[in-house]
This record gives C-alpha cells, structure tokens and sequence, in this order.
C-alpha cells in the first residue's frame, strides 16, 4: 500500500515459547471462521476450518527456532522458517473433514512406545516430554474417559517409563499435558 498505512497483528508468546498469528492471508488471521480453536499449555494446539472448496492454507506464526510440526488430522508440507525475522510458514490440508487440526512446539510431540513382557506391557516417553501425564481408557467411542494411570513412572535413561499388568482388558494410552 503506498498510502502510508500500516496494519498490525499483535499475539502473545504463549508456554511453548511461540506466537501464533494465524492465516495472514486472510484480514482477520485469527478469525473464529478460521481457527477454531487455540490453545498453548506449551505446545501450540490450533484447530483451522476451511471454506467450502478451500484444500490448502497457509499458517504462519513467531519462533525463536524452528517449530515442529505435527498433523494431528488433516497434513501438513514442510515448514519454512526464516532465522532472522523468526517467523514460520506451514502449509496445511483439510482430511476428510472441513477441518485440520495441528501441533506446533519447539520440541517433537512425544510419542508412546509400549513393549510387551510376559504378563506385562512396558509405556515409554522421552524425558524431554516434560509436563505430559500417561491416561488411559477402556473404550475410544462414543466418548473415551481418560484417567490417569497410577502406576509408578521411572526415569530409565532418556525415557519416562510405567510397566503395567496385562489384565485381559483392552485399553487405550495417551500422554496428555
């Protein structure tokens, strides 16, 4: 514009260390329209809508590192990001739905290892994972009930691990932070 305006999008740097600023593409970047849901307990959690027709966008946000990026539905290409500006780009695909919903932090999203033992199951996590508790439920519908598990979590090198008893039963695990 050479009217000398100027416009401005001002967000907070969350837990995670990461500024959001949405679609830029679009006048409201972090418009209700857009993003459906946000949220930053120290991973960047966002939740994108498409318009009817609409495949791909663009998020885009501050880092003072390069951001992992994770599809928790949907996909995303390959993030650039700019070491001077610290600003981030990541292209996004709806799934099967109108919507994707993505992770960003400055570290991988842990992930569960489970090993299995004679009457028992080992759960492992990288211990750079701090903050994530491990939930189970018995069931994933109609709506899962994740508790905690109280098994005892030990430090066996660089993972958290819980060795829990086989009982039968099946049973879903997740780290939530």
């Amino acid at each position: 514009n050479t009217n000398g305006g100027s416009y401005f999008v001002v967000v907070p740097i969350g837990p995670s260390g990461i500024g959001f600023l949405g679609d830029t593409n679009k006048f409201v970047s972090l418009g209700k329209k857009r993003v459906s849901e946000l949220s930053d307990p120290g991973f960047v959690h966002v939740t994108v809508v498409f318009a009817p027709g609409e495949t791909n966008l663009t998020l885009t946000g501050y880092a003072p590192s390069a951001p992992y990026v994770t599809a928790l539905n949907g996909s995303v290409g390959t993030a650039s990001y700019h070491s001077a500006s610290h600003l981030f780009a990541v292209p996004v695909s709806r799934g099967n739905s109108n919507t994707t919903t993505v992770v960003l932090g400055l570290v991988p999203v842990p992930s569960l290892q489970i090993t299995n033992l004679v009457g028992q199951m080992q759960i492992s996590w990288p211990t750079n994972a701090q903050g994530f508790r491990l939930q189970t439920a018995t069931a994933l519908a109609p709506q899962p009930d994740w508790t905690p598990t109280t098994n005892a979590v030990f430090t066996v090198g660089d993972q958290n691990t819980a060795t829990l008893t086989a009982t039968g039963v099946a049973a879903f695990y997740r780290l939530k932070q």
